[in-house]
């Protein structure tokens, strides 16, 4: 049964404890790729360490319920307005890289780990942790909740983050050669202000128009669980 699955901490802390696991070998990969601070400058390794940080988070809080209360019940979560706009996030990367990077020649800065190791890690960090992640969301976390404003809220990250790579690239140089940006389609030196001003203007529509998207099928994900009263967190 789908709903006695749902409602297992043992399978939510196996599963988070898998995809935290997975997740934290492709990142310590891609972060050995070249420098740390340089790696930290992409979207990926960004969204992929909020999902890390989560998945930790949600591990000990399982464990520490199954100990309480045993293995049956409604599973540990955070607030599902953040559950649900990390894991936008992460579906943002899965959906950028192999929409638009992964049929070009593109590889993140670095090539201090061997091209096997870095074809690993591009699959861990840009498919294995989105699909641990919507999985997660799908499974364990209580549907409903949240409300379609909330995808308005869920583009404070996105925002900060283009404003994070147009002021590093004013003030701390060069990213690797002569690019001063992590991504060719957001690269102003080489679009040009009007051009990437227009891409980025696009993609918060996409971005918008994809949290609400989560929003609705989250809605739609409303099971019977959801008139427990237990567990409102």
């Amino acid at each position: 049964h789908m709903h006695s699955f749902c409602e297992n901490r043992l399978v939510a802390l196996i599963w988070r404890l898998a995809g935290l696991s997975i997740g934290t070998y492709g990142l310590i990969l891609m972060l050995q790729a070249s420098s740390v601070k340089q790696q930290l400058c992409y979207f990926t390794n960004q969204s992929n360490l909020f999902i890390l940080i989560l998945f930790a988070g949600l591990a000990v809080q399982t464990a520490i319920q199954i100990g309480r209360n045993g293995i049956h019940g409604p599973v540990a979560h955070t607030r599902c307005g953040l559950h649900l706009a990390l894991t936008l996030y992460i579906t943002i990367t899965m959906v950028c890289y192999w929409a638009l990077l992964s049929w070009q020649s593109f590889s993140m800065a670095g090539v201090k780990i061997s091209q096997f190791q870095m074809k690993l890690s591009n699959f861990i960090l840009h498919t294995a942790v989105p699909i641990f992640a919507l999985v997660d969301w799908m499974l364990f976390l209580p549907h409903g909740r949240v409300r379609p404003r909330a995808a308005v809220y869920f583009l404070a990250y996105p925002i900060a983050y283009s404003i994070f790579i147009a002021l590093r690239a004013q003030f701390g140089g060069y990213l690797y050669g002569t690019v001063r940006y992590p991504y060719p389609f957001a690269d102003p030196d080489l679009l040009g202000w009007p051009v990437t001003l227009l891409v980025a203007a696009l993609l918060l529509l996409v971005y918008y128009a994809m949290g609400r998207m989560f929003i609705a099928l989250d809605c739609r994900m409303t099971t019977k669980k959801e008139s427990s009263p237990q567990e409102k967190r």
